[in-house]
C-alpha cells in the first residue's frame, strides 16, 4: 500500500475515532490504541450481466458504514448544504479512482476457470447516496463473454491488506440481469486456501455452480 493510501486512511480512520468517541462519550487516549484493522466496512452486492445464456460482465456495488459516509459527504460538501450534487459526487468517484483502485483488482477477485481475471479498468464507476450512505457501483466486463456451464465462475470481494472488510449477503450473494441457466447456482464459503491479515481472516468465497458441468 502506498503512503499516500496509509495517510489518506488513516486520516478519515483518526476522525471516524472521534466521532465514536464524542457518540459513546468515551475518552480515547491515542488512535494509535485503537484496532489496526479494518478502517472501514462495505456491504457489496454482485449482479451478473447474462446474454444468450452467457455471462458478459459482474456489476458490483459497495454500501460503505455510517461513519465514512459521513467523513465523505463532510469532506465533499463544497458549498456546505448537506447534501453531494451531481458535480460533487462525481468529484468522490474521481477522488476514488485516482486511488488506483487497479493495482488492488478493485478488491473484486474473478477466476475464469483457472484463469484469474486481471482487472485493469472497469465500466461505468459512480458515486451516489442512498439513505444517507455512500454508494459506489461500477461494472467489470467479461470478455469474451462465458458460459458458465464451460466455464466454471468464482469471485471474491477483498482488500488483501485488510485495511477495508468487504461483506456480501452469504444468503443471496448473487443477483442475475438476464437468464441464469436453470442447473447454475451460487455456493458461499471461506476461502482456507487464501487466508489473509497474517493468516486470521478468511475472505469469502462464491461459487457458481452448474449440475451439468
Amino acid at each position: 500500500m502506498s503512503h499516500e493510501r496509509q495517510d489518506w486512511l488513516a486520516g478519515r480512520w483518526r476522525r471516524w475515532l472521534l466521532v465514536a468517541a464524542v457518540t459513546l462519550g468515551v475518552v480515547l487516549p491515542s488512535a494509535r490504541q485503537a484496532p489496526a484493522h479494518p478502517h472501514v466496512w462495505i456491504e457489496a452486492g454482485v449482479t451478473l450481466v447474462i446474454g444468450r445464456g452467457l455471462i458478459e460482465a459482474m456489476q458490483v456495488s459497495w454500501t460503505f458504514d455510517d461513519y465514512y459516509s459521513t467523513l465523505i459527504l463532510e469532506d465533499f460538501d463544497q458549498n456546505s448544504d448537506g447534501a453531494l450534487s451531481e458535480a460533487e459526487l462525481a468529484l468522490v468517484a474521481e477522488n476514488q479512482q485516482a486511488e488506483d483502485l487497479a493495482s488492488y483488482n478493485y478488491f473484486t477477485h474473478i477466476k475464469l476457470g483457472d484463469r484469474a481475471l486481471k482487472i485493469e479498468t472497469v465500466k461505468d464507476f459512480r458515486a451516489s447516496f442512498d439513505q444517507g450512505l455512500l454508494r459506489f457501483t461500477f461494472t467489470v466486463p467479461i470478455h469474451p463473454a462465458i458460459d458458465p456451464a464451460a466455464t466454471p465462475l468464482t469471485f471474491s470481494l477483498y482488500d488483501p491488506e485488510y485495511y477495508i472488510d468487504i461483506a456480501i449477503n452469504w444468503a443471496d450473494p448473487i443477483q442475475y440481469a438476464g437468464e441464469l441457466p436453470n442447473s447454475c447456482h451460487p455456493v458461499v464459503a471461506e476461502d482456507e486456501m487464501n487466508p489473509i491479515y497474517f493468516g486470521m481472516v478468511y475472505p469469502y468465497l462464491v461459487q457458481l455452480r452448474c449440475d451439468d458441468s
